[in-house]
């Protein structure tokens, strides 16, 4: 491998992991650090690296596994650098490098696969002039990418679709008056899955936790109200479910840890995230 970046060793590569990375991407890999990141290009302040660890439960909550199973980089300025996603043997299975233009803007994506053994130009990004964030992506299959944003330039919709015109995901975000995200619908074509996530602050205005419900049976009608489909318009963001994942933030926004799998009302894996800081900003401030 080349590129002069720090390989530090989850899954085979896949088109739909490829989605996951595409959004963590643009909205500044948001569900790890959990600041206000609306685009790609949000400065992740002083931290260098991001890992993540899953630690398997049993039922009485014991760990009886242990897997690294990702990580993030970052440029000095802030700005994602690269993802690492790691297999059982923590080896890298798939390697992500994002490429900036001259105004520091993601140019486009390219990634690395341990069944290729070579990097492979992906989602390229467009921008309106004078603009901070994509209006538009493409990758080299042709799947486009399409972000709008209101009038604060926060992330309201990402739509992901396919050559053929389907749609592969659909993400609708909403926020309150200070502009903080409070909740998101999320739409996955592929597998006919609906999912709401729900984010909670203290007094002091701090992320202190993230879940995700699992809607039932909502997704299939979507298909039938093409509205509906397109735009999740009137979407219950109240709406119950049955609960995914539940993660925890400290007070700079930062995951520390995130439970998930349910079963009978018990999480089954622990997802554990470690940071690492530039020297002169080493507190993260």
């Amino acid at each position: 491998m080349e590129k002069g970046l720090v390989f530090i060793p989850f899954f085979c590569y896949t088109f739909a992991v490829r989605m996951l990375v595409r959004f963590s991407c643009f909205i500044g890999v948001f569900a790890v650090t959990g600041v206000y990141a609306q685009n790609n290009n949000y400065p992740v302040k002083g931290v260098k690296q991001v890992s993540e660890k899953y630690e398997w439960l049993d039922t009485w909550g014991q760990v009886i596994k242990t897997e690294k199973t990702a990580s993030w980089s970052y440029y000095p300025n802030g700005i994602l650098n690269a993802k690492f996603l790691y297999n059982g043997n923590n080896d890298i299975a798939t390697a992500y490098h994002y490429v900036l233009d001259d105004d520091s803007l993601i140019k486009y994506e390219e990634f690395y696969t341990e069944t290729n053994k070579d990097w492979t130009k992906s989602d390229k990004y467009f921008y309106k002039k004078n603009a901070k964030n994509p209006h538009m992506s493409k990758d080299e299959k042709n799947t486009f990418g399409y972000y709008r944003y209101n009038e604060k330039g926060l992330l309201t919709q990402q739509k992901s679709v396919f050559k053929n015109g389907s749609i592969q995901e659909l993400r609708t975000l909403a926020y309150d008056a200070d502009g903080r995200l409070i909740n998101e619908a999320v739409y996955q074509g592929s597998n006919m899955k609906l999912f709401r996530y729900e984010y909670v602050f203290d007094q002091h205005g701090h992320l202190t936790e993230r879940k995700i419900f699992r809607l039932p049976g909502s997704a299939e009608s979507l298909v039938y109200d093409k509205k509906l489909f397109m735009e999740l318009s009137g979407f219950d963001f109240t709406q119950p479910g049955e609960l995914e994942e539940h993660a925890f933030y400290n007070e700079k926004g930062e995951m520390l840890e995130s439970l998930s799998n349910y079963k009978n009302g018990k999480p089954m894996v622990r997802k554990v995230y470690n940071y690492e800081y530039y020297k002169s900003t080493a507190s993260g401030l």
